[in-house]
Parts: structure tokens; C-alpha cells; sequence
């Protein structure tokens, strides 16, 4: 089981830490593993977690260039809801938010 969350961890680089274990559960109970170790595998695989900044870079300039003819605020909202759809915290989405911004600026 943890080698194929393991597998599974490396193909879904593009997606957030939540949504990638949610989809890593789904794919074990498919596979016929029992319920309750499932919870130790996730646990296994949270100690490899990623860090989530690829991905949300990743879907954040996806969405930018899907909304990117809204005006600003509107813009940004959506921007922000999707993102959080998508599993990523408020607080990240407000960094890279942010971030863009600066450079729209510059």
C-alpha cells in the first residue's frame, strides 16, 4: 500500500497535499485495501509531503490566464475560490496572490 501511494504521490505533483491524499484514500479503497489501515498508509505517506508551492504556481497561472480578461477584483476572487476548491489555504493562495501582483506592477 505505501508504495503505491508512494507512485501515486510522484504522478500527481500538480495538485495540493489535501487533494492528493484524498485521492491516494480513494484509489487504495479501489484497490481492496481494508478501511482501517488505510489511515496509517496516509499517515506514511504525510511524512514524504511535498512542498506545494510548485503546484500552486502551477494551477494559480492556469487560472490567471483562464480569468484573465475579468477585471481585477472580480479576477482575483475567482482566482481565490478556485484555488481553494482545489485544496490549497487561504493563506497560500493570498502569498501567491500576492505575489502576482507585485509583479503585474513591476
Amino acid at each position: 500500500g505505501r508504495k503505491l501511494a508512494e507512485k501515486y504521490m510522484k504522478k500527481r505533483t500538480k495538485e495540493s497535499n489535501r487533494l492528493m491524499m484524498q485521492k491516494i484514500e480513494q484509489q487504495l479503497l479501489r484497490k481492496g485495501y481494508p478501511s482501517q489501515i488505510i489511515p496509517i498508509i496516509l499517515e506514511e505517506a504525510k511524512e514524504n509531503k511535498r512542498d506545494e508551492t510548485e503546484a500552486l504556481n502551477y494551477q494559480g497561472e492556469k487560472l490567471l490566464r483562464k480569468y484573465g480578461k475579468l477585471n481585477g477584483h472580480e479576477k482575483k476572487m475567482k482566482i481565490k475560490r478556485a484555488l481553494f476548491q482545489k485544496g490549497f489555504s487561504l493563506e497560500q493562495i493570498d502569498e501567491f496572490l500576492n505575489q502576482v501582483e507585485e509583479e503585474e506592477l513591476d
